[in-house]
């Protein structure tokens, strides 16, 4: 069942996974968490799916796949300009 905790535990397990160096067991963890981020916020932007486009985006860049963390980096800074504006805030 979706879950903001959910969400947020898989991506914690994952960020753990990657301070390992097991690059391959957190992926689908990002993966996952990202989904149900977006599946829990629809449409609407939210700072938690700015947050897991941003890890997926860190994974793919420490597995060298620089073309697919490229867009992840720009929709997430893209969804924190639009929650913050252009305002001097630490999330964008």
């Amino acid at each position: 069942r979706d879950h903001s905790d959910v969400a947020g535990g898989l991506n914690n397990l994952a960020v753990l996974y990657m301070a390992q160096g097991l690059l391959d067991e957190a992926e689908p963890l990002h993966v996952e968490s990202l989904a149900m981020r977006r599946r829990l916020h629809g449409e609407r932007d939210h700072s938690d799916v700015a947050t897991g486009l941003n890890n997926l985006a860190v994974l793919y860049m420490a597995q060298g796949l620089l073309d697919e963390a490229e867009p992840l980096h720009v929709e997430s800074l893209a969804m924190r300009r639009r929650l913050h504006g252009e305002r001097d805030h630490s999330d964008v």
